[in-house]
């Protein structure tokens, strides 16, 4: 009995090791996954069954697993992890933002046809659009060409390439030129495109029509060309007016300054060169105190004829008669005839006839007077002259201040100074200018009124930073050195 008891005490221990060493081994048999994400919840997939959302604690048999995260608006997460017996795998992905803009390229031909993308213009065929994702109208005008349009979807992270070849819309008219005389140079725009009679098939519109023929005047009309129809035009060129025959005539007289006539016309003084049309011509030459020159000269086409004058003298018997001057204050100057001829009190014989007298001094008013000379006459002229008041030329003082101090100003372009400065102007208008080192100039207009007195003139520059000196400082700077 005893034994028997002892078997079976020891049955079930044995019993009981295998149950234990058997739920050891399957509890060797699992791992720990846990799952996080930045930002968290995202949805779990694991071998493509959904497990929930992170962050995750998840119990998984030892093995490879493929695992996914998936959040809207991110990019999906793939990942291949291993689960090892009885450890603990962690992950924490930081999940980045799905794109939101996509390229769209648009292409034309001919190129320079204008884009709109729901109805809102961006610019001219080639070019690149960068766009959010979506459904897009996409619309091409240009003119003489039929519109296009497209819809298109916009894909992050995508080109989208729209390319066409535009419709020309065929809008032609024939334009049918004739002229007398025939043979007529056609110009249209400017461009020469033939002789009359001439025909050519044009875009309707309006055209500006030049027509050339040696001999003729040019004629210039704008022609309005309408689709679908003969545009027949008719003109009549008028003969050019032919140039006259022109020589040149160069005449010249001793003494100068003689006055000439061609046909009893002035032409003015000599020297003098004429331009006239071809044929005979009377030339006469007067001067006073001379005898008259005449002569009958031949003016050839392209060339130039010369007349030289002597002019003779006349013989004349002058009188004469005296003008005796006297002025108070003495010693003021006598001029006759604009001639200079002394200081009061002189006598002075003059040629018979009138004469411009006038006398004056500094300081006084001038006198005037006519005398008109009798043969062996003798006339007085006797001035009071009048003290003048002084000429006052009004000036202004400027007074100029800027910040900063020591600034260097230029009235008109020429230097005067450094501020503060004070200076003497008359009434105008001045350009100001005022310099400093690593300050903008100052500039405006000056303006003095008459009778100002006084003008202030505050200046505030602003500073510039470290620029370098204005060239003209480096060159005055270079001759200083050069110099010193």
């Amino acid at each position: 009995m005893q034994l028997l008891r002892l078997k079976t005490i020891l049955l079930i221990f044995i019993l009981s090791l295998t149950f234990l060493f058997s739920g050891l081994a399957i509890a060797s048999t699992w791992g720990e996954l846990v799952i996080g994400s930045n930002p968290p919840g995202a949805s779990i997939y694991i071998n493509g069954e959904y497990r929930g959302q992170t962050p995750k604690k998840i119990m998984m048999r030892s093995g490879n697993y493929t695992l996914k995260l998936l959040k809207n608006g991110f990019v999906p997460y793939h990942l291949g992890i291993r689960i090892q017996n009885s450890k603990r795998l962690k992950i924490t992905p930081h999940l980045q933002r799905t794109p939101q803009f996509g390229m769209l390229m648009v292409r034309s031909y001919p190129p320079g046809a204008k884009i709109y993308v729901n109805n809102r213009y961006y610019d001219r065929t080639p070019t690149s659009i960068k766009l959010k994702r979506g459904n897009y109208n996409v619309r091409l005008e240009k003119d003489h060409y039929r519109p296009f349009s497209k819809t298109v979807q916009i894909r992050p992270s995508q080109d989208t390439v729209v390319t066409t070849k535009l419709e020309p819309i065929q809008r032609y008219g024939t334009l049918d030129i004739n002229t007398y005389p025939d043979n007529s140079k056609v110009f249209i725009n400017n461009d020469y495109y033939g002789r009359t009679p001439f025909r050519i098939r044009l875009l309707a519109g309006e055209y500006n029509i030049r027509l050339i023929h040696r001999g003729y005047v040019p004629l210039e009309k704008t022609l309005q060309v309408r689709r679908g129809a003969v545009n027949t035009k008719n003109f009549e060129l008028q003969r050019v007016k032919p140039r006259p025959r022109i020589g040149r005539l160069k005449i010249y007289s001793f003494p100068e300054n003689a006055s000439v006539f061609i046909q009893n016309n002035d032409y003015g003084r000599t020297p003098v060169e004429v331009r006239l049309n071809e044929g005979n011509y009377l030339v006469e030459i007067k001067k006073k105190g001379y005898r008259p020159f005449q002569k009958n000269v031949n003016v050839s086409s392209r060339q130039v004829s010369y007349i030289n004058a002597n002019l003779d003298k006349k013989q004349v018997h002058r009188k004469f008669g005296k003008i005796h001057f006297s002025s108070t204050p003495r010693h003021a100057k006598v001029m006759i005839d604009g001639s200079y001829h002394g200081e009061a009190p002189l006598s002075v014989q003059v040629p018979a006839g009138e004469h411009k007298v006038r006398i004056q001094k500094k300081g006084y008013e001038s006198f005037h007077k006519t005398v008109y000379v009798k043969p062996w006459g003798e006339h007085y002229v006797e001035a009071f002259l009048s003290a003048s008041a002084p000429r006052v030329r009004p000036t202004a003082i400027v007074k100029i201040i800027s910040t900063p101090l020591k600034s260097k100003v230029f009235i008109n372009g020429i230097y005067k100074g450094k501020t503060p400065l004070k200076i003497n102007l008359k009434p105008n208008v001045y350009a100001l200018e005022i310099r400093h080192k690593s300050y903008l100039p100052y500039r405006q207009p000056l303006t003095v009124k008459p009778g100002q007195g006084k003008k202030n003139v505050k200046a505030k520059l602003i500073w510039a930073g470290h620029l370098p000196p204005p060239p003209h400082e480096i060159i005055e700077e270079l001759t200083r050195n050069m110099f010193d």
